[in-house]
């Protein structure tokens, strides 16, 4: 009886501990504005990796696949590395060693919650996502006005910020959905989409339009949802058309309108478009000449590499002077020509195994669950159109997914 107790009392102790330890981890990631040494998140994930030595018993579970992929993907990093050539100057090589325990991290931290999956409460999870999103929408607008000069503050971009409101703004608006009702839910949706369009961000806008209308209607599968969605879609199509919302779609970013009513023209003159198609023709070209472990982590635009222009629009972005040293605009670019196939194929299989998983088993997934796997899905898309592998916060959100792939019900 005695034993029973300081049993409970053990695993309670350690639980809250936990529970405090994770609320910061995810809220640092949902909101990454402070940077000492390494982004708060890290210290978090350490103080966790402790806290389950001192107080976890269980042992290891070896039979995941994504545990193996993800600690292949920490090979594939410490691989490229080791093997990156010595080409164009001598600092290809301590550029991927001070990229590379990024790379392994990322692969540790899908391991570790895999391995900790029991422990994860998704609703300490919710809400350190809203309460992270809540704070960095504010932050991105005053960090050059009132905070650019003190550095543990990091730098923001419009690429940042999309890419963040694909990894947490699902999750974000499920957690008001939960806790406020529907219509607050909207509300921060279309917060979210008016920032978005307001910025220029092209993609993003689109995807969390997706996303956020899945989290918001269309959580399973039904003939209700079906019927929902068609009637979306004729509504927007209809609204879309109309000369009323095209001029305030102009007035309000000339580029997202032409992505909508002028996407020929992108495909021949867009020069942003134009110069993901040029990188797309290097990042293969250097992937030919390194096919196994790539050219080194982080080196992608610091060597030259054959872009053949063979594309139309083509004359306008290959004569530029700074081509080369432009990144990949493609994280599935950037990987297969900086990683090699020994980088590359862990971390498709990843994506993959994680959108299967999500398709597959659509109307049965936790909907508490569901929000997180529609941030894979986004960051799928998304990572093509930009070379936002680097983030962290995107792999903790795909750690978290392994993690809750595998969890019990």
């Amino acid at each position: 009886m005695v034993q029973s107790t300081f049993s409970k009392q053990h695993v309670s102790k350690f639980k809250k501990r936990w529970d405090k330890l994770f609320f910061g981890l995810t809220f640092l990631m949902a909101f990454p504005a402070i940077l000492i040494v390494q982004n708060l998140s890290f210290y978090f994930f350490v103080l966790l990796l402790f806290h389950k030595v001192k107080f976890g018993r269980e042992k290891m579970s070896y039979d995941k696949l994504l545990f193996w992929l993800g600690l292949l993907f920490s090979y594939g990093a410490i691989l490229s590395t080791i093997n990156t050539p010595a080409v164009e100057g001598k600092e290809n090589l301590s550029r991927a060693l001070s990229a590379m325990p990024n790379y392994v991290y990322w692969g540790i931290l899908i391991a570790f919650l895999i391995n900790s999956r029991e422990y994860i409460n998704i609703k300490v999870v919710h809400k350190a996502i809203f309460f992270g999103v809540l704070c960095y929408i504010p932050f991105y607008y005053i960090r050059d006005l009132f905070l650019i000069g003190i550095p543990i503050f990091q730098k923001t971009s419009p690429n940042n910020f999309a890419f963040l409101m694909i990894c947490f703004g699902p999750t974000a608006i499920h957690f008001i959905l939960n806790n406020y009702g529907r219509k607050y839910a909207i509300l921060l949706w279309l917060i979210i989409l008016a920032l978005l369009l307001s910025l220029g961000r092209r993609a993003g806008f689109s995807l969390v339009l997706l996303t956020g209308s899945g989290v918001l209607f269309f959580n399973r599968v039904s003939f209700n949802t079906l019927v929902t969605g068609i009637s979306t879609f004729l509504i927007g199509f209809i609204l879309l058309s109309s000369p009323f919302i095209e001029d305030q779609i102009y007035n309000a970013n000339d580029r997202i309108y032409g992505l909508i009513y002028e996407s020929d023209k992108v495909q021949k003159e867009d020069r942003s478009y134009l110069t993901r198609v040029a990188m797309v023709e290097k990042g293969m070209n250097l992937f030919e000449r390194y096919p196994y472990t790539g050219v080194g982590l982080s080196n992608f635009s610091k060597i030259e590499g054959a872009i053949d222009g063979e594309f139309e629009g083509s004359q306008f972005v290959i004569n530029k002077e700074d081509i080369n040293t432009l990144s990949a605009h493609n994280s599935y670019i950037s990987i297969l020509s900086e990683g090699g196939l020994f980088l590359f194929i862990p971390f498709i299989l990843i994506l993959i195994t994680l959108n299967l998983h999500f398709i597959i088993n659509f109307n049965s997934i936790d909907l508490d669950y569901q929000p997180l796997f529609w941030s894979i899905f986004g960051m799928t898309i998304h990572y093509y159109y930009i070379s936002a592998v680097v983030n962290v916060y995107g792999w903790f959100v795909i750690a978290l997914c392994a993690a809750l792939k595998y969890r019990k019900k």
